[in-house]
């Protein structure tokens, strides 16, 4: 499994946990104050894959994946937005980006072979 994490500011908050027989890939930044990651990847013989980035402050991302062939990009650029996405099953696609300020969750669920992409402004 392979995990970068690089985070930037005060009070930031990020959990990950990876398993499964392929290698689990996290890609995930922090830049502000007061966000919190939470990911979960549990895979199987086919990697899934996370790109993750936080701008701003006070944000709320959480992603799980489960299942082979994964894939999420999460971005979100402001502050106090709330993010929440599920992949089950195998071989979803997420892009997914707020750009603005307090923006809603979605709360976004994926069960499998299915690609969306989402983009929320204000």
């Amino acid at each position: 499994h392979y995990a970068a994490i690089a985070q930037d500011g005060d009070g930031n908050a990020l959990g990950l946990t990876q398993s499964g027989v392929a290698p689990q890939v996290a890609l995930l930044q922090q830049t502000g104050n007061r966000n919190t990651m939470t990911f979960d990847q549990h895979g199987g013989s086919v990697s899934s894959g996370l790109a993750a980035i936080q701008l701003g402050d006070d944000n709320i991302m959480s992603l799980a994946q489960s299942g082979d062939g994964n894939q999420a990009r999460l971005v979100q650029d402001g502050d106090g937005n709330a993010m929440t996405a599920s992949q089950t099953g195998g071989h979803n696609q997420l892009a997914w980006t707020q750009t603005g300020d307090n923006l809603s969750d979605l709360a976004i669920s994926q069960t499998g072979g299915q690609a969306l992409q989402v983009t929320q402004s204000r």
